[in-house]
């Protein structure tokens, strides 16, 4: 009878306890440097964001994010609530509300704590479609770009030594590009180059 209890006990403790003292929930994370990390949101804490990708736990400063979302990936132009030294957290239903992202965490769905000047707002991971903090460095747009078939318009930056397309090509697809832009190549004004190469040769 005693054993029998504690091993009740022990389930009810597996099911209950352990088996849902971390919560994960699928997100996106684009840092500042327009890196896209997917991977399940854990918590918020004196560390920054913990993140698990692929099992193993990945910690970000929360300096470097710019923005979090909950369904999906972030346009460049849904990084255009940006509001200075705050966070924008946008609700499913469309509604925003703006203030100091204090915490995340709980089970899931999560618990985000948003404050502002009228007081604490909880809210739940499920209801928020994505949280903005800044515009990344690297803006990359999914927004399709006119003329192209609908394909994705990437800007990217001559002065940045990586760009993510997050574009994904497999074996046998045909792929077009469609480039405009310069980038200067040196100190030289005249040290030009257009998508047809060097224009001095």
């Amino acid at each position: 009878m005693f054993t029998r209890r504690i091993l009740g006990a022990l389930a009810l403790l597996l099911v209950f306890g352990v088996g849902s003292a971390v919560a994960q929930v699928s997100a996106v994370i684009v840092t500042r440097d327009g890196e896209r990390v997917r991977g399940s949101l854990v918590d918020l804490n004196a560390r920054g964001f913990e993140v698990s990708v692929n099992g193993t736990s990945r910690w970000i400063r929360p300096g470097d994010v710019a923005g979090i979302s909950f369904g999906g990936d972030i346009t460049d132009a849904q990084f255009n609530v940006v509001s200075a030294g705050n966070a924008v957290v946008v609700l499913r239903s469309g509604q925003r509300v703006t203030g100091e992202l204090y915490d995340i965490g709980g089970r899931s769905p999560l618990n985000i704590i948003v404050r502002n000047s009228g007081g604490e707002r909880e809210l739940k991971s499920n209801n928020v479609a994505r949280i903005i903090f800044a515009r990344p460095r690297a803006a990359v747009t999914a927004d399709p770009t006119p003329g192209t078939g609908g394909g994705p318009g990437l800007v990217i930056a001559a002065n940045r030594t990586w760009t993510p397309t997050n574009v994904t090509v497999r074996r046998g697809e045909t792929v077009m590009f469609q480039s405009t832009g310069q980038i200067r190549l040196s100190a030289d004004r005249r040290d030009v180059a257009s998508i047809d190469g060097s224009l001095n040769g």
